[in-house]
């Protein structure tokens, strides 16, 4: 992945000289210069603040839902400070969500540049929350060790699910959240996850990585929600990412896929992994707002 990503940005920053390469070798170099400049310096702390709304046939009539998702908080990474989070958790509370959901890795190893936080100092944070949470684990959580994130969150009364679920009534509206086990550190396990559905429950689907919707689920979800691509953390204008971490498809690195598993949102995150690089694919968190299908009444 280290690799992976230098010659991402290493092949970017090639095609940005040679389309500017017309206007003279100096103006094509200052040009790379400043992208470079930007995707270190600027665009890796620019956190952009998304917003959709999404139809569901189960939602009640008198039923709307918000939910907002963050993934990848990767505290410790440059720019991803503990201020930075709390600034973030500010920024949407603001909002009155009904729910908070985080899709995983909340710490770092060997990010460049940056400084390993403990998962207990973010669950901390996190826990100060004042709406209904739900987490999951992700990549870089199970190599920081499974034990300390499950002694953190066990701490708190955020609800960490790993292979499991909860359902939580949500302005009169029953929703059931599902959480997997990482893909590439850990197994999931749709069959034990998924409850046999309950009538008139929206169902939320939750995995670390995007790959793991590429497995066979006992049914379809209303929603479906990932991280760990980082929208690929380099994107080329018009193309996208050129390579991304797992085994999810390159058009599945960011934004919403249709899978067979339920209508896919992935998002690209707050911090970065590897190196504090980000071009075309700012830094984020979302709102998705569950509205009752019209079409359905």
């Amino acid at each position: 992945m280290h690799i992976c990503i230098g010659i991402a940005a290493l092949v970017l920053y090639s095609c940005l000289l040679l389309m500017t390469h017309p206007f003279g070798w100096m103006a094509s170099a200052i040009f790379v210069i400043v992208a470079g400049l930007w995707s270190v310096l600027i665009e890796p702390r620019w956190v952009r603040r998304r917003e959709f709304t999404h139809p569901v046939s189960q939602l009640h009539q008198s039923s709307a839902i918000k939910l907002a998702i963050v993934g990848d908080l990767h505290i410790g990474s440059p720019y991803a400070t503990l201020e930075a989070l709390q600034k973030l958790l500010t920024n949407i509370l603001i909002e009155k969500p009904d729910v908070l959901i985080l899709v995983g890795d909340y710490v770092i190893q060997g990010v460049i540049g940056g400084t390993h936080v403990p998962i207990s100092d973010v669950v901390n944070l996190l826990k100060t929350v004042d709406i209904p949470c739900v987490g999951i684990i992700g990549n870089h959580d199970v190599k920081d060790g499974r034990s300390e994130i499950h002694a953190a969150f066990s701490d708190s009364s955020i609800h960490f699910i790993e292979n499991a679920s909860v359902t939580l009534n949500i302005n009169g509206q029953d929703v059931l959240f599902i959480g997997l086990d990482d893909e590439s550190t850990g197994e999931p396990k749709p069959d034990e996850a998924f409850p046999t559905r309950p009538e008139d429950t929206v169902v939320v689907c939750l995995a670390h990585d995007p790959a793991t919707f590429l497995r066979e689920m006992p049914y379809r979800s209303d929603l479906c929600l990932a991280g760990h691509t980082h929208a690929g953390q380099v994107r080329i204008p018009g193309i996208g990412a050129l390579v991304l971490p797992g085994k999810s498809p390159l058009t599945w690195s960011y934004g919403w896929v249709d899978t067979k598993s339920g209508p896919l949102y992935v998002t690209s995150g707050f911090g970065t992994s590897i190196a504090p690089i980000r071009f075309c694919a700012p830094p984020e968190y979302v709102f998705i707002r569950l509205d009752p299908d019209s079409s359905e009444v």
